[in-house]
């Protein structure tokens, strides 16, 4: 194996990252194997474009944001009905992010295997495989998610799901693809070692999951079988729905490239991306870039002069996908100042107690400018948007199972013509893509008692 250290020697020294074979000749051959397989995956254009981003202070751009005018409002059931048409044909599929780990919410694993439901205690996998399934029987068709995850929770998560049987989803239905590492970076912009053979590395970020999508030859075979839209949701908004069928008939009525699923912005200092226009094209603004007087503006009516804002929650066609996949263009890079695990001066593996390196990550909403035909569709907060973020306080599972509480009650009254119990239950997913037997069953008709309402 040590043959292969002047080849490396030379990479490393091209870019000034010798020390990282500093202790080499001490590693078993398995050790180095593995430290080699790495360094020679290091891509060189990006290691620099990531240094020339934590090298350079943010430069706000300077051109005039006009206000996101382009959008309409939910609550269409002619497009909810043309949506649910092209669901039945086979022609929607959807791709679930969960690639993270639940550490702010103290758990070990992916954050995906949290249990977020009040009664049973269902994860959030297991919630959105059975949107899936209830999706599919309402319109009766097998529908297609692929979840991605990353190098930190793949195998853990298609293990879990194994173990559950995937919770009723066919393994012709389900498909998984990992999203990519990039390299940390410390202070002074190097990379560097946190295990004696392991470079230290994060996950890439959801702005690189249609190119893994796509070139994991998942999008190949979706388009074989007749797939032609593809919707998009985070794992940690279980309030999100995989199969919305008025997001999927706006987007095909206005044949779109991408349509955004967003909501009203609550006040100014909330901590949301901001859509806006900027030079023609569509964009998002993180809330701690975007200039606080563009940020506060509001029109002589009193709404935000940027009224929308971003919750990650999308509707891509298949062309737009494998055309951005085949571009080979890049997303921008953001920098975090984070913690990290290191190798310290003894050889020992620390985990940082405070920031000590720079994490990097691509964003999704950024190919939004990328795209040529983009609009929104607006939908109350209440109705897609309960992100589970925190242990306590917002974001937690507390407001989350309020939140899910909140809809439960709101559906089933819809369904029964009566008023919810006072006390907490639980609704089958089945109740959210109710089939013609569903209604008629639960028409003018309550739960005997509290607790887990079956269809």
């Amino acid at each position: 194996m040590n043959m292969e250290k002047p080849s490396l020697s030379e990479k490393l020294a091209s870019i000034n990252q010798l020390h990282l074979l500093k202790n080499w000749d001490n590693l078993s051959e398995a050790s180095q194997r593995k430290l080699a397989k790495q360094i020679e995956e290091i891509e060189i254009p990006i290691f620099l474009k990531q240094k020339k981003v934590i090298q350079s202070p943010f430069q706000e751009n300077h051109s005039s944001l006009t206000a996101f005018n382009d959008y309409e409002e939910a609550g269409n059931p002619i497009l909810k009905n043309r949506g649910q048409d092209l669901i039945s044909e086979g022609k929607v599929g959807c791709i679930i992010v969960a690639g993270g780990q639940g550490t702010r919410l103290k758990m070990d694993g992916p954050k995906g295997m949290f249990p977020i439901s009040a009664i049973k205690h269902k994860s959030l996998f297991q919630l959105f495989a059975e949107k899936t399934l209830a999706a599919g029987k309402q319109l009766g068709v097998t529908l297609p998610i692929a979840i991605m995850t990353s190098p930190l929770n793949h195998q853990q998560t298609t293990t879990f799901f194994t173990n559950h049987n995937n919770f009723g989803l066919s393994s012709h239905q389900l498909s998984f693809f990992s999203q990519g590492m990039l390299p940390f970076l410390n202070q002074e912009g190097s990379l560097f070692l946190e295990e004696p053979d392991h470079i230290a590395l994060g996950p890439d970020g959801n702005g690189m999951s249609l190119i893994h999508f796509y070139k994991s030859g998942t999008w190949q075979k979706w388009h074989n079988k007749g797939v032609r839209w593809v919707n998009y949701v985070l794992i940690d908004n279980p309030l999100a729905d995989p199969f919305d069928a008025e997001l999927i008939g706006f987007h095909a009525d206005q044949n779109l490239d991408i349509t955004i699923k967003c909501i009203p912005r609550l006040h100014a200092e909330e901590k949301v991306g901001i859509i806006v226009k900027r030079d023609g094209k569509t964009e998002v603004i993180e809330y701690t870039e975007i200039p606080a007087s563009e940020r506060d503006e509001r029109l002589p009516s009193g709404q935000f002069k940027h009224p929308c804002a971003n919750i990650s929650l999308f509707c891509f066609s298949m062309d737009f996908i494998k055309q951005y996949a085949e571009s080979g263009k890049t997303l921008p890079l953001h920098a975090n100042w984070k913690s990290a695990k290191y190798l310290n001066p003894d050889g020992q593996s620390v985990n940082s107690s405070t920031p000590n390196a720079w994490k990097f990550e691509t964003f999704i909403f950024d190919l939004l400018p990328e795209a040529t035909r983009v609009k929104g569709l607006l939908y109350k907060r209440e109705d897609c948007f309960a992100p589970l973020k925190n242990e306590k306080g917002e974001a937690s599972p507390e407001t989350v199972q309020a939140a899910l509480l909140a809809q439960d009650r709101k559906t089933l009254e819809q369904i029964t013509g009566l008023a919810a119990p006072l006390e907490a239950f639980e609704l089958s997913q089945d109740f959210y893509y109710p089939t013609a037997e569903l209604i008629n069953k639960w028409n003018k008709r309550s739960p005997n008692q509290s607790g887990y309402v079956e269809s």
